[in-house]
């Protein structure tokens, strides 16, 4: 007989998780779909009951569960809509956690025949019921500086929550050195592993290839950004690039936050989102890509996935000096200062580059990819004994 990973109990994870699994791949979905020696509940994140008002696109899901093509050990999961300003009121995100969460995250354990599963989290929010869930260990992958955030929060209780679950953790990780600092504080097992890059994806856009319908009509370079539009975006440099570069035309591809407005010129174009197996074909049209982040707390503790991923595809990258991770890239990217400095970084990457070039950045891209980061992840839970069960092997 045969035995499968899926049907066997070896290693359970119930991930707790801050972007829906249909969304583009963030740290999430890369980080989970490299586990096929685990069976894994990912659980999308809750919309509060006024989400929908503020974001048109935004929705509730009905409380359901599907198994996303080609990732059988996977389950994603909806939760209920929970109340809104949990961030702000400690006795809010109590009752959201235990009263409307808890009894569908044991819901999810007794329909996937979890006994005692990895709870592996992202989101500070759920410091108040993870005590409640019968598991073998807890996770928390930290890829931002929550208390950063704009709308309805309050700093100090988002950091003390985010302390809370720390303090309960078996193990932490960081996206970024300043994160890795701060919650190192609350955790003797706290490391530092960044995001990473698909290289085998996103080298597609050195392909030869026909551009994408949006983008056959450009003759003039192309300056392009790929990733979510929000309070994080420069969209001032956006603007300035576009004035100062006429002759080019500035192409923006991803979601953008209903708060956001994109700069109006004749040479800017917004494509809305696209699914991330065909980023590589827009990013082979682009002459230039641009990692335009604007200074602040948030921008300067994020392991910028959209840099990585230029990396990967050869192109010349033009970055702001935040995220802080940039730096460690810039003898393959030109890093700017400034705006002015931004702007004739862009005019410096229009110029052709030597083959050698070329090379030490697809190098450095390699030294990034997922599969390394997820090793690196696994080694480290090893040490803990986390997610070591073997799975049996198969018998005639």
């Amino acid at each position: 007989m045969s035995h499968s990973p899926i049907l066997d109990k070896g290693n359970q994870i119930l991930c707790l998780a801050t972007t829906p699994f249909e969304h583009p791949f963030t740290r999430k979905q890369q980080v989970m779909t490299r586990l096929p020696d685990c069976r894994i509940a990912y659980v999308n994140p809750p919309v509060t009951l006024i989400a929908p008002l503020k974001d048109r696109e935004m929705h509730w899901e009905r409380l359901s569960c599907y198994h996303p093509e080609g990732f059988p050990n996977i389950t994603v999961w909806h939760l209920p809509p929970i109340l809104p300003f949990y961030y702000k009121m400690r006795e809010i995100n109590r009752f959201n956690m235990q009263m409307l969460i808890l009894p569908w995250l044991r819901k999810i354990c007794l329909t996937e025949s979890f006994s005692s599963p990895v709870v592996w989290t992202y989101s500070p929010m759920y410091a108040d019921v993870v005590k409640y869930i019968s598991k073998d260990a807890l996770v928390y992958d930290c890829v931002d500086r929550h208390s950063a955030y704009s709308g309805h929060l309050s700093p100090k209780l988002v950091d003390r929550m985010e302390e809370d679950l720390c303090r309960r953790c078996d193990a932490v990780f960081s996206t970024a050195r300043g994160l890795h600092e701060r919650l190192s504080q609350f955790s003797d097992f706290a490391h530092f592993i960044p995001n990473g890059v698909d290289c085998e994806l996103f080298g597609r856009a050195m392909d030869p290839q026909d551009p994408p319908a949006e983008l056959a009509d450009i003759t003039g370079p192309v300056f392009g950004f790929v990733g979510h539009i929000r309070g994080w975006v420069d969209l001032g440099l956006i603007a300035a690039l576009a004035d100062a570069h006429p002759e080019a035309t500035v192409v923006l591809v991803g979601p953008k936050g209903p708060d956001i407005t994109i700069p109006e010129r004749k040479n800017t174009r917004w494509l809305g989102p696209k699914p991330q197996k065909e980023l590589p074909a827009y990013i082979s049209r682009f002459d230039v890509c641009l990692n335009p982040f604007a200074d602040s707390a948030l921008t300067a503790d994020v392991s910028p996935l959209k840099f990585y991923e230029y990396l990967a595809t050869g192109k010349p990258i033009v970055s702001t000096r935040n995220p802080a991770q940039v730096a460690e890239f810039a003898d393959v990217s030109y890093v700017a200062k400034d705006a002015r400095d931004f702007l004739a970084g862009c005019e410096a990457a229009l110029q052709p580059r030597t083959e050698a070039q070329i090379a030490a950045q697809l190098a450095r891209a390699r030294t990034c990819s997922w599969d390394g980061r997820v090793r690196d992840i696994r080694a480290r839970l090893a040490e803990k004994n986390i997610l070591t069960a073997k799975m049996p092997e198969e018998v005639e």
